[in-house]
């Protein structure tokens, strides 16, 4: 980078997102970055509540909209399109932001990478539900996506520079599409590091039909990228290793419940019921049919 501190452009795709906003911005406000050298970039994606508005009340961001259709990765590349930075930083409208985040990934990138991947921390209620306790220990492996290739883009940091070599966002993919990117950027020989003190926080999904719905628009997306690009074949409703059994999930969580019968049995039964809802989703993805808010 040009300078230790250099303009580093925040982009965040929103939808819905009205009360995440202000924790979102507050978080931004905090970091242990020079102010002066962050520019705030929102993006509203067709939301049906206050975001538009919400956004707007705050002075110091560049509040943006991607109309065209449903999808994060077309809300990014309008993001980029209208940031000034030499350091792009991703986070979402749900989101928030330990204080050093900013400098712990433009540091990553002052030290040579194309791209840095930070880590996401799942943050769960006081009294947390078997549903919370299950998203937070199964979802969103950021270390062993880098070790793939690829990252996920609800906290990444790029150089502009490797859209310029490498092409935007997939905006026809409505889950996934980090995937694709980050592949395409692996595979031009764009380098990407994990560095686990860019840390952000998210909460934990608290309820059975949150994890049914994700699992359904993720594996969605899958199947588009397979047919668009070629990629995430694993991922296919047409494999019968998509119909074994799935076992061994309790291993991810805590010894206390793995120490539980009762427990590893509940997490067996939802892990088989969202990897068959997945597939359904996979399925509607392949073919392109469009149900539950999930078409492209």
């Amino acid at each position: 980078m040009s300078s230790p501190h250099p303009l580093v452009s925040v982009i965040v795709p929103v939808y819905n997102a009205e009360r995440a906003l202000p924790r979102l911005m507050d978080s931004l406000r905090r970091q242990r970055y020079p102010s002066e050298r962050v520019e705030i970039v929102l993006v509203d994606n067709n939301s049906t509540d206050r975001s538009a508005e919400v956004m707007r009340s705050f002075p110091e961001v560049k509040a943006c909209a991607f109309t065209e259709r449903q999808s994060s990765y077309g809300a990014r590349n309008v993001g980029v399109e209208a940031s000034r930075g030499e350091a792009l930083a991703f986070i979402d409208a749900d989101c928030w932001a330990h204080p050093d985040w900013l400098a712990e990934g433009v540091a990553g990138l002052n030290k040579g990478a194309d791209r840095v991947a930070g880590r996401v921390e799942f943050v769960m209620s006081a009294y947390p539900n078997f549903y919370e306790t299950f998203d937070a220990a199964l979802n969103f492996g950021q270390p062993d996506f880098v070790s793939r290739g690829w990252s996920g883009a609800g906290n990444l940091f790029i150089r502009r520079k490797v859209f310029d070599d490498v092409g935007m966002w997939d905006p026809t993919l409505i889950s996934n599409g980090d995937c694709e990117f980050g592949l395409r950027a692996t595979a031009t020989g764009k380098t990407l590091v994990y560095r686990p003190k860019a840390l952000i926080y998210h909460r934990a999904r608290r309820t059975f039909m949150s994890l049914v719905k994700k699992w359904i628009r993720t594996e969605y997306g899958a199947a588009q990228a397979w047919r668009r690009h070629g990629i995430q074949e694993l991922h296919l409703w047409t494999k019968k290793a998509n119909y074994r059994p799935l076992l061994g999930a309790w291993k991810s969580f805590p010894p206390e419940i793995r120490a539980n019968p009762r427990m590893r049995l509940a997490i067996a039964l939802l892990s088989n019921i969202l990897r068959y809802a997945g597939n359904f989703g996979n399925f509607l993805g392949y073919f392109g049919l469009r149900q539950f808010g999930l078409g492209e």
